[in-house]
Parts: structure tokens; sequence; C-alpha cells
């Protein structure tokens, strides 16, 4: 069984891995079909879309759907053996641990390290893991920007 998995890993070629830097993506990936607003890189390889973002140089956040699109132009469901390689793609030698609180149409894990989360919600089907120091430094920046806003009230 768990050389089947590391078969699986290996052979799929659009395994998005946290901490790889812009040329290494490029590599893995090749030319991004598409740059966000935000600094989002999108890349698109294996019937999947990958978008990257980068923060001191390093991916720090991935969200991973599907090509194809469904009637509503949502897109189609990752399977469970296609989030299972994902996230061992970016396990960085640390168990995933999925959460058992109850939640609606979604599954969230948690890295044994505490150094990464990720979500996958059936509504959108995406699946999104993001480096916790990231998170953490998008959570200071709101802060601080509704800080200001509210600022002499």
């Amino acid at each position: 069984m768990r050389l089947l998995l590391l078969l699986l890993v290996s052979a799929l070629p659009a395994s998005a891995r946290l901490g790889e830097t812009r040329d290494e993506c490029d590599k893995r990936y090749g030319i991004p079909v598409k740059t966000l607003e935000g600094g989002g890189i999108v890349y698109a390889k294996a019937g999947l879309h990958i978008v990257a973002t980068f923060w001191n140089s390093k991916v720090s956040h991935i969200m991973v759907c599907k090509v194809e699109r469904d009637a509503l132009n949502t897109p189609k469901e990752l399977s469970q053996n296609e989030i299972e390689i994902l996230l061992k793609a970016n396990d960085g030698g640390s168990e995933w641990k999925k959460s058992e609180a109850l939640a609606f149409m979604r599954s969230q894990w948690e890295r044994a390290d505490g150094k990464a989360v990720a979500l996958y919600k059936q509504t959108d089907n995406y699946l999104t893991i993001i480096d916790t120091a990231y998170a953490s430094h998008l959570d200071e920046e709101k802060e601080k920007k509704e800080a200001k806003v509210l600022d002499g009230f």
C-alpha cells in the first residue's frame, strides 16, 4: 500500500509544494498561464490549475483545482486520492492530521509540526494549503488595515 502511494505521488506531476521558489515552480509547472492582481501566479498542468502565492520568495499559499468545469462553471471535484497526494507533497516531513470537528461541506487538516494547514471545500472544489507563518502575517496585515480605517472613531 505504501509503495502504491509513493508511485502515485511521483506520478502526479502537478503536486504543488510549499517552500518552493518561483524558479522551482516554473520548472515544475512550466510557463504561468496568468498572474493575478494580488500577486498569485497561476499554472496549469496535469488537468489542474495551481495558484501559488509567494512570501519571502517562497510559496506560502497554494490553491489547487481541476481545470475542467461543470455546468455552473465550478471546477470538477478533486478525488480523495488526489487530495491525499497533494497533501503528501506538502507534508514537509510531518504527518497531516484531519480535523474531527464537524464541518459542513469541507474537510480540514493540520500538519503535526503546526507549520501548515489545508482546507478542501466541496462548495467550490478548491484545495487550499497555507503556511501558518504566512497566515499569521495576513492576519496581522488585516488588523493593521482595520485599525487604520477606524482610527479616530
